[in-house]
């Protein structure tokens, strides 16, 4: 393993939001998950089924909510009034 790709990783998480920095990272054990299933035919009971499902419930709904915080800060921002360029003079 060479150091390049790492350098890379880190400026981009530098770089990206820490709610996309999470869901990224939610990809590759789902991923990992998919070619045990399909690939490898490893077994897959309810109970798997009910814990994948409830893991990914909980990331739609962290998801959801830092969108619409992220919504809610973009629209506060714009319907700030600009900040005056004007220097007040001293009394």
């Amino acid at each position: 393993m060479t150091a390049v790709p790492l350098i890379w990783f880190g400026y981009a998480a530098r770089h990206l939001r820490l709610v996309t920095i999470g869901f990224l990272q939610y990809l590759s054990p789902s991923i990992s998950f998919i070619l045990g299933l399909f690939v490898y035919h490893e077994t897959f009971t309810r109970q798997h089924f009910i814990t994948f499902l409830l893991i990914w419930i909980a990331l739609v709904l962290v998801s959801a909510e830092a969108v619409l915080r992220w919504r809610a800060t973009k629209r506060t921002a714009a319907e700030a009034p600009p900040e005056s360029l004007l220097i007040e003079p001293e009394i």
